[in-house]
């Protein structure tokens, strides 16, 4: 999308999908991944470089070739971010363009940065799915404990350095997001209501999800806080999960905690 408001589409990933007669991520299949992959090696582009960034400017864009210029407007120029809005004159709010670039993108990261294969991301990535169409909230976080309990340590270290929980916190729910999506879950981060920002939330047949991370904190203290800010608000579906969800910072275990309204 050049204006966030017209949108092109992969005409190999069309023909493939009748071709095949099932949906895959043919978007990742139509391009060269690997160009991805080298390209955040060698820059060590971090998960955060790319999911703290919502806006892209004009000049940004402009400013540099390709090669030399930040992770996020290489991306826009791959065609792997793209413009969702115009915010003002040369500034625009950036996103994934659909669900399978995402799903490329936070499989590479979590690769990289945390040894997660991209193998047992799709293992693991249909089991939630289908956990997630069945409604079966333990199964699904379940899945997620055992994805997060096989990233690598060793990627923990620059984690450790943040001192201040708020960006632990913050740095975690990058991770999650890039879990779910990397599943091919699409989510929407630090959504935006009338009281505070919703750190995960994500919808599928009718049903919505609403995900609020602590860090050495208690799972009720994560739901007591969907609760009190009435985060279930812009639900507005036949069913909504509220998943207070805790992080233990010294061995990396999940715990959670959920209502249903």
């Amino acid at each position: 999308s050049f204006d966030g408001k017209h949108f092109v589409f992969n005409p190999f990933g069309v023909l493939l999908f009748f071709y095949e007669k099932e949906f895959e991520n043919f978007w990742h299949e139509t391009a060269q991944p690997s160009f991805l992959y080298d390209y955040f090696k060698s820059r060590n582009v971090r998960i955060e470089d790319i999911l703290e960034r919502k806006t892209i400017s004009r000049t940004e864009l402009l400013s540099r070739e390709i090669e030399d210029t930040t992770a996020v407007s290489f991306l826009v120029q791959a065609g792997y971010l793209t413009f969702k809005k115009k915010i003002d004159v040369g500034l625009y709010e950036i996103d994934f363009p659909n669900i399978d670039a995402g799903q490329s993108i936070s499989q590479i990261m979590l690769e990289l940065e945390y040894g997660l294969s991209q193998g047992e991301m799709e293992d693991k990535g249909s089991e939630l799915r289908r956990a997630i169409k069945e409604e079966k909230i333990e199964d699904m976080l379940k899945i997620i404990e055992e994805l997060f309990s096989s990233m690598s340590y060793m990627s923990y270290g620059s984690i450790e350095k943040i001192e201040k929980v708020e960006k632990l916190e913050s740095h975690y729910s990058q991770v999650m997001y890039a879990l779910l999506f990397g599943a091919g879950v699409k989510c929407e981060m630090e959504r935006e209501t009338s009281t505070g920002r919703i750190d995960l939330w994500f919808t599928n047949n009718g049903v919505g999800y609403i995900m609020e991370l602590k860090v050495d904190k208690t799972p009720q203290e994560a739901l007591e806080q969907i609760k009190a800010k009435r985060y279930d608000g812009i639900c507005g579906l036949r069913k909504c999960f509220l998943i207070g969800i805790n992080i233990k910072s010294k061995d990396k275990k999940i715990e959670w905690s959920v209502d249903i309204r």
